[in-house]
């Protein structure tokens, strides 16, 4: 593969792994995702009182809250 031994960042991979072990094993992510669920409801509650309920569609259905991530949102006016 035009590739040498050792051209691989070894500890740059291993840190990363660690990263990403802490980041999504430590109880900051479940605050931050009831965080960012809350947000976005706030968020859809405003646009509909706002702009009307008959001028806002959120393209996801509400009860599709397993399969959703709560930092996405998508909505047409």
């Amino acid at each position: 593969m035009g590739r040498r031994a050792g051209t691989e960042n070894v500890p740059y991979i291993v840190e990363m792994g660690e990263a990403a072990t802490l980041v999504s094993s430590g109880p900051k992510l479940v605050q931050n995702v009831v965080r960012m669920e809350e947000l976005r409801t706030r968020l859809i509650q405003n646009l509909t009182k706002d702009l009307g309920a008959d001028r806002i569609r959120v393209n996801v259905p509400q009860d599709a809250k397993p399969q959703q991530l709560p930092n996405i949102l998508s909505v047409v006016t």
